[in-house]
C-alpha cells in the first residue's frame, strides 16, 4: 500500500508531548476513575494560571454544536467570518448549517477593510485570531475590531487556536470575563498535537456562563481528554522544543526555496507558510499524484497559494524536494 504524506492539518510537529503519553499510559489504569474529578483539576489548573475564578470556564468538544448552542441561546440570526475561510472552518459551517437548517444566515467579511466590512444587522462576530489562513498577515486590528462590535452592539466569539504559535497579544481571560460583549475559546489540538481528542476552553462572564452551560453540559468528554490536556499544558520544555523546532524548519524551508526562482515562500508568523507563483494550481494535482496533500486557497488579495504546515525535517525536505522536481517538469 503506498503511503500518503497529508500536509493539510496544522498541529504540532512533535504530535503529542511523552508528558502527555505518559499520563495516559497511567490513566487507562484508572479508568473507573470520575470524570468530574478530572474536569475540576483542569478547570483549576487554567483558572489559577488565568487569574480567574473557575465559574467563568467550561470545556466543550465541537465547534458546531457550540455554534448552535450559541445561536439558540442569544437567537442569532446571522453569523460573520473574515474571509479567506479555512478548510477548517468550511467543515465547522457546513455541519452547523446543517444543524439549524438555514436559521442562521453566514456573512463572509472582507480581511482588508476590517471593522468597515461588518454589515448592520450582524448578530455575532465569530472573529479568528490570528488568522487561521493568513497568520499575522491579516490586517485585522483587533482592539478597532472589538470597541467597533461593542459600539454597534455585536457578539464577539474570539477563536485563539492558533496563539499558541506566537506572541500576540489579544484579550486576555480576565478581560473576558470583565466583558458582556465577548467570549473567548481555546483549542488544545493543534498547539500540544491532540487532534484525536479534541477539546476547547471556553472563557466568559458569569452571565453569558450560565446561559450557554445549560445547552453545552450534555456534550460527553471522555476522562483520558482532560487527563492529556491537563499534562499537555504543565510541559514547560514542550512549548520550549515546538518553537525552536518550527523556527529552524521555517528557515530550513525558505532557505531551500530560495533556489527556487518560480516561487515564492511567506511567513505567515504562526506554524504554517504561504507559497505563491504561478502555475501553482497544476503543481496541488501533481502533488496528489505523489502521495502529499496539500491545501491551497485562492482569494483576491493573496491570488492562489498553498498553504503549507511547517513539519519534521524529513517531510518538510520531502515536499520541497517534489515541489522542485515538479516545477522542474512543468518547465518542459
Amino acid at each position: 500500500m503506498r503511503k500518503v504524506y497529508d500536509l493539510s492539518v496544522a498541529y504540532n510537529p512533535f504530535g503529542p508531548s511523552k508528558r502527555v503519553k505518559n499520563a495516559l499510559r497511567k490513566a487507562i489504569k484508572l479508568l473507573n476513575t470520575g470524570i468530574e474529578r478530572e474536569k475540576g483539576l483542569l478547570r483549576k489548573y487554567i483558572a489559577m494560571k488565568e487569574g480567574i475564578k473557575e465559574e467563568f470556564i467550561c470545556f466543550f468538544q465541537s465547534l458546531p454544536f457550540f455554534l448552535k448552542s450559541f445561536c439558540e441561546v442569544y437567537s442569532i440570526g446571522s453569523i460573520g467570518f473574515f474571509r479567506p475561510l479555512s478548510k477548517r472552518l468550511q467543515i465547522v459551517l457546513e455541519i452547523f448549517c446543517k444543524a439549524v437548517n438555514g436559521g442562521v444566515r453566514v456573512e463572509l467579511l472582507d480581511v482588508e477593510k476590517g471593522l468597515d466590512s461588518i454589515p448592520s444587522g450582524l448578530d455575532l462576530l465569530f472573529l479568528v485570531y490570528p488568522h487561521d489562513v493568513l497568520g499575522l498577515r491579516a490586517p485585522l486590528n483587533i482592539g478597532e475590531i472589538i470597541d467597533g462590535a461593542r459600539t454597534r452592539g455585536l457578539k464577539v466569539v474570539l477563536d485563539e487556536t492558533f496563539k499558541e504559535f506566537s506572541t500576540l497579544k489579544s484579550p486576555t481571560p480576565q478581560q473576558v470575563v470583565n466583558s458582556g460583549e465577548i467570549m473567548l475559546i481555546r483549542s488544545f489540538s493543534e498547539f500540544y498535537g491532540l487532534g484525536g481528542i479534541k477539546l476547547f476552553c471556553l472563557f466568559a462572564n458569569e452571565r453569558a456562563m450560565e446561559d450557554i452551560k445549560r445547552y453545552l453540559m450534555f456534550e460527553e468528554i471522555s476522562y483520558l481528554t482532560y487527563v492529556a490536556v491537563r499534562a499537555g499544558l504543565k510541559d514547560k520544555k514542550f512549548r520550549e522544543r515546538t518553537t525552536e523546532l518550527i523556527k529552524e524548519e521555517k528557515d530550513y524551508l525558505k532557505n531551500k526555496a530560495k533556489n527556487m526562482s518560480e516561487i515564492t515562500v511567506e511567513d505567515t508568523g504562526l506554524n504554517f507558510l504561504l507559497i505563491k507563483g504561478p502555475h501553482l494550481e497544476k503543481t496541488e494535482e501533481l502533488l496528489k499524484r505523489n502521495d502529499i496533500i496539500v491545501q491551497s486557497y485562492i482569494d483576491e488579495r493573496e491570488g492562489f497559494y498553498l498553504w503549507l504546515p511547517v513539519n519534521k525535517r524529513r517531510m518538510n525536505a520531502l515536499f520541497i524536494k517534489t515541489l522542485a522536481k515538479l516545477i522542474e517538469q512543468n518547465k518542459g
